[in-house]
């Protein structure tokens, strides 16, 4: 029952950390915000990597392999947290090696995490510090954002059926891939959901700061007045 126990006060820990940096972070206390997730991080780092060492993931029937997962997703989402903070914060490096992290979790087959948040924010990322890899038509970033496509599709038919915040990542992926059509498909979908404003006020953020890395890059003005016309209050 210790043990029991000590993973509740653990996860309670974690949360409220989650709850207080999300406050700061929203303060405009970019610094704090980002301290209380890493200290999240490194509470619950421990125990994921604890409990990897015990569990056998080829036993798919066992509670703890279950628990296991849930525990690594929630701090893939803390590394994708603290990636969101440094980034606006302009500390673009320090982003870049949170969501590294989270994408690492994310892509674990012992781990089988269905999001790809870090995963898209990592290519963004890449993008937005080395904008000639999209203008230069770069093989290898090509290939990243086909395979990053081919899992968010797989998702979305199966465990993120009907996700917005998945299919305006759908959309943001192909619109990279110079694909405008399938890009508004996708956001579409995420108007007929009517999702919560934050959907599109994320969704803008990353899109303006795409627009103006990439001035000739012509469809994504078009994305940025779309999204902006949405996040507004009703």
């Amino acid at each position: 029952m210790s043990g029991i126990r000590t993973s509740r006060n653990l996860l309670r820990d974690v949360d409220s950390l989650k709850r207080r940096s999300r406050r700061l972070r929203d303060d405009g206390d970019l610094a704090a915000a980002a301290e209380a997730i890493t200290t999240a991080i490194n509470l619950l780092e421990p125990e994921v990597d604890r409990r990897r060492r015990e569990v056998d993931p080829g036993d798919e029937a066992a509670p703890a392999l279950g628990e296991l997962r849930d525990l690594a997703a929630q701090l893939a989402d803390l590394y994708g947290s603290r990636g969101g903070i440094r980034r606006r914060g302009g500390l673009y490096e320090e982003a870049l090696k949170s969501y590294a992290r989270g994408r690492e979790l994310e892509k674990s087959e012992i781990y089988r995490i269905d999001n790809t948040y870090n995963q898209v924010q990592w290519l963004t990322l890449q993008i937005l510090q080395h904008p000639e890899q999209i203008e230069q038509h770069d093989p290898d970033l090509l290939a990243e954002i086909d395979s990053t496509l081919r899992v968010l599709e797989t998702q979305l038919l199966t465990t993120r059926f009907g996700d917005p915040w998945a299919l305006s990542d759908l959309g943001l992926l192909k619109m990279l891939k110079n694909d405008a059509a399938g890009a508004n498909a996708a956001w579409d979908q995420v108007d007929a959901l009517n999702p919560a404003p934050t959907v599109y006020r994320s969704g803008l953020s990353v899109l303006k700061d795409l627009a103006e890395r990439l001035a000739d890059f012509g469809p994504l003005q078009g994305a940025v007045d779309r999204f902006a016309q949405r996040a507004r209050p009703a």
